[in-house]
């Protein structure tokens, strides 16, 4: 994206919001026609489902985690965008936006994993693909998801560009409309390229997580707050941060190991 604030993506925001909850609903519907067809809640051919377990994946599932989550990277220039801005007012901003965003979370997995059990996993868990080429709404919804991953991009491209800037130019504020552009085909043609040669979304976001999300929301975090809190800092709050550190770096590593040895495996 080359637009040089935030607010400027509204449009394409809501757009991408529509669609994911478009997909939801769907799959709610499709899921309660067949939990009513069968007069069951699991209505996957596997019935022994699991409700919680840990496995020798629990390294690569953490990292996906964190980029589920990981919108850090926006939240400082959106707040300097609010009109009259305070703390409280963000906060007003971010839980409902972070209690919709694990509700959807929680709806799709719960009632995908209900509808089609382990198999949920398979095409890298795209949960579109469990069902039928000829089911309309379905299909509706695979358009609508490339119109969401094209709407959801320059929120992303934005925090890559910005990031970038304070690299080479000392920030955003300076950077010409052209220079912004350049960056913004240049991120677009990059992303294109590894999107080529990637096996799929699922490695990508393995691969995210493991190298910059974990960081992102526990490493960096941790020494943010140690460093602007330093000298207020209790045993409470250094154990709390020393937590958070290392266990950041702890997944980092493991989960970056593991998603290279299921690669290697293939």
């Amino acid at each position: 994206s080359s637009a040089k604030h935030i607010n400027e993506l509204k449009l394409s925001s809501i757009i991408a919001f529509v669609t994911i909850l478009y997909v939801g609903v769907v799959v709610a519907i499709r899921y309660g026609e067949e939990a009513y067809r069968q007069a069951s809640l699991v209505t996957a051919l596997d019935k022994n489902l699991r409700i919680a377990t840990i496995t020798k994946d629990l390294p690569k599932a953490i990292p996906l985690l964190t980029v589920c989550f990981g919108m850090h990277y926006n939240i400082p220039p959106l707040f300097h965008e609010l009109r009259n801005r305070s703390v409280k007012k963000m906060k007003r901003a971010l839980l409902p936006a972070f209690a919709v965003i694990v509700s959807l979370y929680l709806e799709m997995g719960i009632l995908g994993y209900l509808h089609f059990g382990p198999a949920v996993t398979r095409h890298g868990g795209d949960i579109l693909a469990q069902f039928s080429h000829e089911d309309l709404l379905v299909n509706i919804g695979r358009f609508v998801m490339l119109l969401h991953f094209a709407c959801v991009y320059p929120l992303l491209a934005i925090g890559c560009r910005r990031s970038l800037n304070l690299f080479l130019f000392d920030g955003d504020r300076t950077v010409s409309t052209l220079v912004r552009v350049t960056e913004a085909l240049g991120i677009v043609l990059l992303s294109s390229l590894l999107a080529a040669f990637s096996s799929g979304i699922s490695q990508v976001l393995a691969f995210n997580g493991s190298l910059f999300g974990l960081h992102i929301i526990m490493t960096f975090p941790a020494m943010m707050y140690a460093k602007i809190f330093k000298n207020c800092l209790r045993k409470r709050d250094k154990a709390l941060i020393a937590a958070l550190f290392f266990t950041g770096i702890l997944f980092s590593i493991a989960g970056f190991v593991s998603h290279v040895h299921a690669i290697l495996k293939k």
